[in-house]
């Protein structure tokens, strides 16, 4: 277990005091935390927040405490301010069939490859009880710096794990804060986000190799291939924890099931054909965008990339399908 040190350099935020406790895979404090080692848990599928997340009196609620398996981990809102300071959300989903509660602090741990020193600081402020419906969701905002006096600090870290209040095992996902100075981080209490997918990062969709970028044509239907230019607003795609891909408010579609249907814009229904699955080739910041409705990946039409040629679906073969960059997706590195 990592010895904690003071979050003195994240409290810019906010004057407030703060309860410092270990960064490790040991239980998260909740009502009555107890600290061991955990077992690790896969990372599951982030469902769509749905159902408005509630709170009760604090300590206090009639559904059980969620447990990890119940839980999936999405971030969204990263924001960056003067001096290096850092913030980002973490969002905890009920992902199962049943209501359930949180209560308290997330607890959290850096990697990159092997465990990485953390020193997590939980920050003393209201708590209360979230019960949260199947789809509902709560948040906790983290804080860090990211730079040293001369530049980036060195501390990277690729992956993070995750352990909500009460809870040994953890979720794991890739970090997508950048660096984090002296391994040093504050998390706020847990409380009840808004109900809704949320949006998890904005920016371009290319092709890795030939600088074209997936663009929403002028008819504000068709998606086609342009050449990528600095901001442009046709080219600017917003991620969702639902699995959709926006612009405009409305989402990326197909207009058939099969291998050579056209990609479309159309408006948000939440069906498969509007969920999208964003791959890794091997440890590369590309790979295939697949739906998940069909299972077939988004490509050029006959293999043609010429400036304008409409978006079309072709048929999946692995690490050998049509590759994208998303530039607002954390891309695991191999370290």
């Amino acid at each position: 277990m990592t010895t904690t040190r003071s979050a003195a350099a994240l409290a810019a935020v906010a004057c407030l005091a703060v309860l410092t406790g270990c960064a490790s895979h040991a239980a998260a404090p909740g009502a009555g935390a107890t600290r061991s080692p955990s077992a690790s848990t896969p990372a599951p599928t982030l469902a769509p927040a749905s159902t408005p997340a509630t709170t009760a009196a604090g300590g206090q609620a009639s559904a059980p405490r969620c447990h990890t398996s119940q839980l999936s981990l999405a971030f969204t809102g990263f924001n960056e301010a003067s001096g290096g300071q850092r913030g980002i959300t973490l969002i905890l989903t009920n992902h199962s069939g049943t209501t359930c509660h949180l209560y308290g602090y997330p607890g959290l741990a850096f990697f990159d490859g092997l465990s990485m020193t953390t020193h997590l600081t939980w920050v003393k402020d209201s708590h209360a009880t979230v019960v949260l419906r199947p789809g509902g969701s709560a948040q906790a905002l983290l804080t860090w710096r990211a730079n040293t006096a001369t530049g980036p600090a060195p501390f990277n870290p690729n992956l993070v794990h995750v352990t909500p209040p009460d809870e040994r095992a953890y979720l794991w996902t890739g970090w997508p804060g950048g660096p984090v100075l002296n391994g040093e981080i504050a998390a706020w209490p847990l409380r009840a986000a808004p109900p809704g997918p949320f949006p998890a990062g904005t920016g371009t969709v290319s092709g890795p190799f030939n600088g074209m970028c997936m663009t929403l044509a002028a008819d504000g239907t068709t998606v086609v291939a342009r050449h990528c230019g600095p901001g442009i607003g046709s080219q600017q795609w917003t991620g969702y924890s639902d699995g959709t891909l926006r612009i405009h408010g409305r989402c990326l579609d197909i207009a058939g099931p099969g291998v050579g249907a056209k990609a479309k814009v159309a408006a948000c229904t939440g069906a498969a054909s509007q969920k999208w699955e964003i791959g890794q080739v091997s440890a590369n910041d590309f790979g295939p965008i697949t739906n998940a409705g069909t299972g077939t990946v988004l490509s050029y039409p006959r293999g043609s990339i010429a400036d304008g040629s409409p978006l079309a679906m072709g048929l999946g073969n692995g690490d050998q399908s049509t590759p994208w960059h998303v530039s607002f997706h954390h891309y695991l590195t191999g370290g």
